[in-house]
């Protein structure tokens, strides 16, 4: 199996290489100051809490421009300050995040994905959601050799089916840890 996905560079990298390349072209239409914010809110992907000498490291933008950055950001709640003085995403953070995600259409976004990757490991793959205590698939893609899914969209199948079960129940065992 292929794992195309580990050759995207993480988002904190592209981010710095778009802003890296708007600054050759020269671009006016470019604007470097919002660029540098949402560079900033970007380094809080993998890191929850983060110091200002880190957001400084991982975002190799000078420290004056960092404080600025943190004060803004701060004042318009997409940041808040820990009771030890570091910094999390705010809640204007979260509440942009939350709208976006319940307006974007995950099945569309994923579709190009699950379709490589049913043609590359020859297996069909279906999402689905729990409804009731029980596992609705909501997407199917086909194997290119198999003549049809499984599982027919929108039946429910009880959880304890081990082909459904497994890697959910694997999933929601790690988010429980966290």
């Amino acid at each position: 199996m292929t794992n195309s996905l580990s050759n995207i560079p993480p988002l904190l990298d592209r981010m710095d290489s778009a802003l890296h390349q708007n600054k050759e072209d020269n671009d006016r239409q470019f604007v470097t100051a919002l660029g540098r914010g949402l560079m900033l809110l970007t380094a809080f992907e993998h890191q929850e809490v983060l110091s200002h000498q880190q957001l400084c490291q991982m975002t190799k933008l000078p420290k004056a421009t960092i404080t600025r950055l943190i004060h803004t950001l701060t004042i318009l709640g997409f940041l808040r300050i820990t009771e030890y003085g570091h910094y999390q995403l705010g809640s204007s953070a979260m509440r942009l995040s939350a709208t976006a995600w319940s307006r974007h259409d995950m099945v569309a976004a994923a579709e190009p994905l699950l379709r490589q990757f049913a043609r590359e490991n020859e297996v069909s793959v279906n999402l689905a959601t729990e409804i009731g205590g029980k596992c609705a698939i909501t997407h199917a893609v086909v194997a290119p050799r198999a003549s049809q899914s499984t599982y027919k969209l929108a039946q429910q199948y009880p959880w304890r089916t081990p082909r459904l079960a497994a890697l959910f129940m694997q999933q929601a065992h790690q988010s429980d840890k966290t």
